[in-house]
């Protein structure tokens, strides 16, 4: 009896109702089941349910990306200060929006950020007002 209203109920719904959907169908109708019990009566009719595909994000690009030359070629050590300077801009998600971290590390003295800048909004000046504590 229960099998038989697993089956209509995934059938009716095109194989996408998993054993939790199924199970809130059953309970509108009457019959009160345990989810569990639903998913093993499932795999023994061996009913699975679609899965969704999983959808990327698409990036609008409408210009080409710069790839920028390798000028380090991965060698990071240097025997001089400020001569070889790395930065990054770092998002960081909040309750009030994103925050924009600038910060800049010089390669000799690696164990302290140089200079850093926090932004709610992204623009040139992050990167200029973060680059000019270095000075």
């Amino acid at each position: 009896m229960l099998s038989g209203e697993i089956q209509q109920i995934f059938e009716e719904h095109k194989g996408r109702y998993g054993s939790l959907r199924i199970t809130k169908v059953l309970e509108k109708k009457g019959i009160k089941v345990n989810r569990k019990r639903v998913g093993k009566l499932m795999r023994q009719m061996k009913l699975y349910a679609k899965g969704s595909r999983y959808q990327y994000k698409r990036y609008n690009k409408k210009s080409p990306s710069i790839e920028r030359p390798n000028l380090l070629n991965q060698v990071f050590q240097t025997d001089q200060r400020n001569k070889i300077w790395v930065g990054d801009i770092t998002c960081i998600p909040t309750q009030k929006g994103t925050l924009y971290l600038a910060v800049f590390v010089d390669m000799y003295s690696r164990c302290k950020c140089q200079a850093k800048h926090v932004h709610f909004r992204l623009f040139k000046h992050v990167q200029n007002q973060s680059f000019s504590l270095l000075k």
